[in-house]
């Protein structure tokens, strides 16, 4: 399992006065992304809340491509002054491991807390050791979902997606349900979009710490002097008109799917892997979406309907959070086999997700991964029936082609990236018994 580098970023001496650094580290962070540290590390005075409980949850991109989530916590008062002191504990996550948690920031946070890591190095040396996150979710929560089509409402919740889609900096204006609110939007959107939003729940707006989404206190003079800034916009929740309707097609959907509890098929959508999805494309397949409801409806079925022939086919298409692509196979007639797990079976979910596992580290070149592929796939082959299988080795198929095509891209090769992959096509493709 690949390692999570740590980081606290605190108050700490220098040069005989104390001022806020990178206090610890583990040894795996390379020094870009400790200057990066640095430079969006909160100081005295940086949370919203000034209760001895404040924190707040942070998301932004690293140099290196992968992902700082930290959270900072209220650690007391200066003696002088009278300034509220605060630190930092900051996880270096690699992409292929928040690509696990659906490349959700929040879902990994409550992975970390399960685990104890953000209160095993309260008070830590000068030396932290990297640290490992197991687990993995989907990209879809329907049970989230589903709350956000109550609270807060179809409404704000399409209009709080269409000001984070416009927006360079959007800063909001929710009280404590502002990280609820921030979760709601990153829970809207297709997984490979997430990353494009850096996010903090509880710091006050500050320049050096461009965050995508942030949030605002209550204090009026704050709320003006964010607007001196041409590129902030401060929204507030509780101003939105319900009569008016989202204009882009992404908030539109999302606006149709909760009014209309299509949480399901939203859910399907949003767990199908889109290569080189951006958050420049979601008008285009905001649009595709709303047709496929369109047709729907005109046809008298909802678009997670399934022939009876076929019960729940699109279950196993969920599963695929790493490799399912823009097309889907039709579902073909398969039925139960003795030996077999069918399509709508849980354990074939799981068989599902291990072999996504397996076979993005193999390709990506994890160390040991190409072994244990080797051991495993005979095994997990005769447990799938033939439409599930053929439907893996398709988009396994088109993984490799992305692949190969970032290999030869600028003009770079990487022949032993592609070299790698049609190894693991030659396995999957070959004789599985």
């Amino acid at each position: 399992m690949q390692q999570v580098e740590q980081a606290i970023f605190a108050m700490g001496p220098s040069d005989g006065a104390a001022s806020y650094q990178v206090v610890a580290h583990s040894d795996g962070i390379c020094d870009p992304d400790l200057h990066e540290l640095a430079a969006w590390g909160p100081s005295h005075d940086s949370l919203i809340d000034t209760g001895p409980h404040a924190q707040s949850l942070n998301f932004h991109p690293l140099p290196s491509g992968a992902f700082c989530v930290s959270r900072t916590v209220a650690e007391g008062w200066e003696n002088h002054g009278g300034r509220q002191r605060v630190r930092t504990h900051c996880l270096i996550v690699p992409r292929q491991v928040l690509s696990r948690f659906g490349n959700n920031p929040f879902t990994l946070d409550r992975a970390a807390a399960a685990e104890g890591i953000w209160q095993s190095n309260r008070g830590a040396s000068l030396r932290l050791a990297p640290v490992a996150i197991p687990g993995s979710v989907g990209a879809a929560d329907q049970p989230l979902l589903m709350s956000l089509a109550s609270d807060p409402g179809p409404d704000i919740m399409a209009a709080i997606v269409q000001a984070a889609c416009q927006s360079l900096c959007l800063a909001m204006a929710g009280g404590q349900r502002t990280a609820a609110l921030i979760a709601g939007v990153l829970s809207c959107l297709p997984s490979e979009c997430r990353p494009e939003l850096s996010f903090s729940t509880g710091l006050k707006f500050s320049p050096r710490r461009p965050f995508r989404l942030g949030a605002v206190g209550d204090d009026p003079a704050q709320r003006q002097w964010l607007t001196q800034y041409a590129n902030v916009a401060v929204f507030d929740p509780s101003t939105v008109d319900a009569q008016a309707a989202p204009l882009d097609a992404w908030p539109r959907l999302v606006h149709r799917v909760l009014a209309n509890q299509q949480i399901a098929f939203f859910a399907a959508e949003l767990s199908k892997r889109r290569f080189n999805l951006s958050m420049d494309d979601l008008t285009a397949l905001g649009l595709q979406l709303l047709e496929s409801l369109d047709a729907s409806e005109l046809g008298g079925s909802t678009p997670t309907q399934e022939p009876p022939d076929c019960p729940a086919a699109h279950l196993s298409h969920g599963a695929h959070r790493r490799f399912t692509g823009d097309k889907q196979p039709k579902p073909a007639s398969v039925g139960p086999s003795a030996n077999c797990l069918g399509v709508s079976s849980p354990q074939v979910l799981e068989v599902l997700e291990r072999l996504d596992d397996l076979v993005y580290d193999s390709m990506n070149g994890e160390p040991g991964a190409i072994e244990k592929l080797q051991a495993a796939w005979p095994r997990l082959a005769q447990k799938l029936e033939e439409e599930p299988l053929a439907e893996s080795r398709e988009q396994y198929l088109r993984y490799a082609l992305t692949i190969w095509e970032q290999c030869a891209a600028d003009g770079l090769r990487h022949p032993e990236k592609a070299v790698q992959a049609i190894e693991v096509l030659c396995l999957l493709f070959g004789d599985a018994n």
